[in-house]
């Protein structure tokens, strides 16, 4: 439960251990959690998909969207190296997290814009969405995404002028 404790912090329990945690600073564990959705972004539109995939998802990450599901780093790898590498064309636009931390396991919701360079040399929103994300604390402490449910929807191509 937070509160202020004996110890006068802000966040943690009254026994001056941070939230029960076994000794963790939940909002230590909520600024990783952060840096790791924004990395995995980051590194996706970049197209560095080897990195994104060994430093942030687990072992037997699953992956669904409305296209289908992938099952661990490898499937996921398999499928993200269909995408052709045409340099820095697009981004994605993250909202803030709410993110929720129990233990070693944490739930993060974030929203999400898609935006590419068009053929014309400008800018469209492609899409919109959220990511739905369970994430794993890791034996060496790091957090690492552990399932992620992409709700994504379309938007509609851009009116001419």
């Amino acid at each position: 439960m937070r509160d202020i404790g004996r110890d006068g912090d802000i966040g943690r329990d009254g026994d001056g251990g941070p939230d029960g945690d076994g000794g963790r600073d939940v909002e230590h564990d909520i600024e990783q959690i952060r840096l790791l959705i924004a990395r995995l972004v980051q590194l996706y539109d970049r197209h560095r998909h080897d990195e994104w995939i060994a430093a942030y998802l687990a072992d037997d990450t699953v992956l669904t969207s409305p296209g289908g599901t992938l099952y661990g780093r490898e499937a996921i790898r398999a499928e993200i190296n269909k995408v052709p590498d045409t340099g820095w064309s697009g981004v994605h636009l993250i909202g803030e997290s709410a993110i929720t931390v129990t233990g070693s396991s944490a739930h993060a919701l974030t929203d999400v814009v898609n935006i590419k360079v068009t053929e014309a040399g400008t800018y469209a929103v492609t899409g919109f969405g959220r990511y739905d994300d369970r994430l794993v604390r890791a034996a060496d402490g790091t957090w690492r995404l552990a399932v992620r449910n992409r709700s994504i929807a379309r938007a509609a191509a851009p009116a001419a002028d």
